[in-house]
């Protein structure tokens, strides 16, 4: 519900929801969008793992430098205080 009302961290998770296949198949289609929209709203989170899934999974989102810009603009933008990014490690 929080990421259908357009709030960033949610939208990121269901975006890794869909691209792990936690909860149902596999969708890295519908990852892609909500990753984007999740970075769009200033998600930096959401960020990293667009950048982990840019270069990870295959398909026509491959963009190794796009990729590299998430990692930077994630990077600037964190909050001050905040250790720096790190993936969520990948279960299964």
């Amino acid at each position: 519900r929080a990421a259908a009302m357009g709030y960033g961290a949610a939208m990121g998770n269901l975006a890794l929801m869909h691209e792990m296949g936690m909860g149902g198949p596999k969708d890295p289609t519908a990852a892609f969008a909500l990753y984007q929209e999740a970075v769009a709203l200033g998600d930096t989170n959401a960020a990293v793992n667009l950048a982990w899934f840019m270069l990870d999974q295959p398909g026509y989102w491959q963009n190794n430098p796009l990729a590299y810009a998430y990692c930077l603009w994630a990077e600037t933008n964190r909050r001050p205080g905040l250790p720096p990014h790190v993936r969520r490690p990948v279960q299964g």
